[in-house]
């Protein structure tokens, strides 16, 4: 198999030259520079530009959660079986619809083959997730690869089920908001209109009279209400991907009452699921902390978790330590406590993460209970307002005549 080298070479007037040339190994470049009647300075074998090819192909298209849970079931089935570890790679490139698992898991079983761990490969990557990086690597160390990949399909799978809830329970709030604009939007254009010609001369009371404005815009500048709205929803998208944005908005959703309790519900089901998973395989408590506080995509729980890894450095004890951080619950802070009296933290936390898994589901139901009336209320004023703007001068133009 041909691998890519870079090479600087000096000719007999001492001149440099650099160049790249496929071959098999290094000796072959040099055989090939001294034929030339050249000098060979420096050969190198290029090994980053793989990675660059995966990443372009995506165009940064995502894994899904789903194929992760593919990805390492599939891995896990194989070893177990006897399958060495660069040929399960092979199958799952072969296999898999994800042009981007398809190209790394052929590369990475590249790497493997050539030497590499199968973590390092990974991680230079810089596209996989740092939990599975970490386990990976603690399960090297061990030689208990198979068993860490059923580990991470099992919490991936877990971590899917969470975001299949959280979209289902916020489908409906969703819909109904796209109603709602819709159906705006078509009253504005194609029904004020006809009632516009019926109250043409008519002294107009201020209510109808906003709602023709709006209508007239609407229906003359729908293109830059279009342009503006994109225009708005990417800006506001792009400041929430900020580092400072994102810390504003969780900041700001942590002193909302309503979304508040579901926020911590998920955040905590994800902290003490990763946290779980993690110091069961191996992993230091500090890299483990660092890791699951990421896995809850919460940067108040992040800064939070800085100062909780300050003070365990000092020997501050973690379920102390988190319960001064006061985000998480009460229970948590409970078995974290009794977790480490016992020595059967990660079982505990496991147990914690359980719990919160339900708790979740009672949490976004309650949610969708309070949002949904708050719709419907809002939806009722604005059909109201446009009710009574568009009836007033009717009524009053019918009581007129007769």
């Amino acid at each position: 198999m041909s691998k890519k080298f870079s090479y600087e070479e000096i000719n007999a007037s001492g001149q440099k030259f650099k160049g790249k040339i496929n071959a098999k190994n290094k000796l072959e470049v040099l055989d090939y520079i001294k034929s030339r009647g050249n000098t060979p300075v420096n050969v190198e074998e290029i090994k980053e530009e793989i990675k660059r090819e995966a990443l372009k192909i995506q165009f940064g298209k995502k894994i899904k959660l789903d194929e992760y849970v593919m990805f390492n079931r599939q891995m896990a089935t194989m070893l177990k079986a006897g399958m060495s570890i660069t040929r399960a790679l092979y199958v799952v490139s072969d296999q898999s619809e994800n042009r981007y698992l398809k190209v790394s898991a052929k590369e990475i079983g590249i790497e493997v083959q050539k030497g590499s761990s199968f973590a390092s490969s990974m991680k230079e990557t810089d596209m996989y997730p740092k939990l599975m990086v970490n386990m990976l690597e603690s399960g090297e160390l061990t030689g208990n690869l198979d068993e860490i990949f059923e580990t991470l399909s099992e919490h991936y799978s877990k971590e899917s089920k969470i975001n299949k809830k959280i979209m289902n329970a916020m489908m409906y709030p969703i819909i109904l908001t796209g109603v709602m604009v819709i159906s705006l939007n078509l009253i504005f254009m194609f029904l004020i209109p006809i009632f516009v010609d019926m109250l043409a001369g008519m002294e107009l009371p201020l209510s109808t009279r906003i709602l023709i404005t709006l209508s007239n815009m609407t229906k003359k500048y729908w293109y830059l209400i279009i342009s503006a709205t994109t225009v708005i929803i990417i800006s506001i998208k792009k400041y929430i991907k900020s580092n400072g944005g994102k810390k504003n908005l969780d900041e700001l959703i942590f002193k909302l009452p309503l979304l508040k309790k579901p926020t911590i519900t998920i955040a905590t089901s994800r902290f003490t699921r990763t946290l779980s998973t993690l110091l069961k395989n191996g992993i230091p408590l500090i890299t483990a902390l660092e890791t699951s506080a990421n896995v809850t995509n919460n940067e108040v729980i992040k800064e939070g978790i800085k100062d909780v890894l300050t003070k365990i450095k000092k020997g501050r004890s973690l379920s102390i330590a988190i319960k001064e951080l006061e985000i998480f619950p009460p229970m948590v802070i409970s078995m974290m406590s009794i977790g480490e009296e016992s020595g059967n933290l990660e079982e505990l936390l496991s147990r914690t993460a359980d719990f919160y898994d339900d708790e979740l589901e009672t949490a976004l139901q309650r949610l969708v209970s309070l949002l949904e009336p708050v719709l419907i209320v809002v939806m009722g004023v604005i059909v109201g307002f446009i009710m009574v703007s568009i009836f007033l001068p009717l009524y009053t133009m019918y009581g007129t005549e007769l």
